[in-house]
């Protein structure tokens, strides 16, 4: 059976392709070979020998490697890296276009937030007024005058 034979027994068969069909392959590969060289010489037979012995040498070697690569390889994945901190993003709606800010841009703009709101406590401060009136009175802050008024006179009277 090669590898490419359309005939497949149906017992080495399995989802996702044929058991063993790895070691079957090598097998064939080999049991061809041995009989073309039992037709050969007996000079062509040791030579197709040694030149066997030594892809074997060479193969073994790279199946070495390959298990040393393995084996260097952790078991578990990395922790995922944290988040990026000093990128924070303009917009969270309308246009994706906008990139994001850098820790530079934010600490100039927090800069400036800053002092604006110095300059406003400031100007707050060397203006400040006492309270204005209100300019309108409601019905129980009018009511509540006149009863003061009321009580005023009454107390005066009295004296």
């Amino acid at each position: 059976m090669r590898y490419h034979d359309a005939a497949i027994n149906p017992e080495e068969r399995w989802v996702g392709g044929m058991r063993n069909r790895d070691q079957d392959i090598i097998l064939e590969s080999v049991a061809e070979l041995l009989e073309q060289q039992s037709q050969l010489l007996p000079e062509q037979s040791e030579r197709l020998m040694r030149q066997m012995v030594s892809n074997n040498e060479q193969l073994l070697a790279e199946a070495h490697t390959m298990k040393a690569i393995d084996q260097a390889l952790p078991a578990q994945l990395p922790p995922p890296l944290p988040p990026n901190l000093s990128l924070q993003v303009r917009k969270k709606k309308g246009s994706t276009k906008k990139r994001a800010l850098t820790g530079a841009e934010i600490s100039e703009r927090q800069q400036g937030a800053l002092t604006r709101a110095q300059k406003r406590a400031r100007v707050i401060q060397e203006n400040q007024r006492p309270p204005s009136p209100p300019k309108r009175r409601t019905r129980a802050q009018r009511a509540a005058a006149i009863l003061a008024e009321q009580q005023e006179l009454e107390a005066m009277e009295d004296m």
